[in-house]
């Protein structure tokens, strides 16, 4: 495995949801040279995106932090439905 950091920068907006959908984007597009790299050499690359939440905990949702279950249900409910709609 190789781990390399890709920092994405969203800047135009402060907003984390802006930020996982970035981050959405640029796996996808990892997603599209790997298996371009994979036609042409017959080795298969996975990229993964590994996000880290300030909060996990049942007993820590709400407020101002970010929580694993608010990632979750914004990846499962808004970015999968954006991969369907995608050409």
């Amino acid at each position: 495995m190789i781990k390399l950091d890709l920092h994405i920068n969203n800047k135009e907006s402060t907003r984390w949801q802006n930020t996982m959908l970035a981050s959405k984007v640029k796996r996808d597009a990892l997603e599209t040279a790997a298996k371009k790299y994979e036609a042409n050499t017959g080795n298969y690359i996975r990229p993964i995106c590994l996000v880290q939440v300030e909060r996990t905990g049942k007993d820590q949702r709400g407020g101002n932090f970010i929580h694993a279950e608010d990632v979750r249900e914004f990846l499962v409910r808004d970015c999968a439905s954006r991969r369907m709609r995608s050409p």
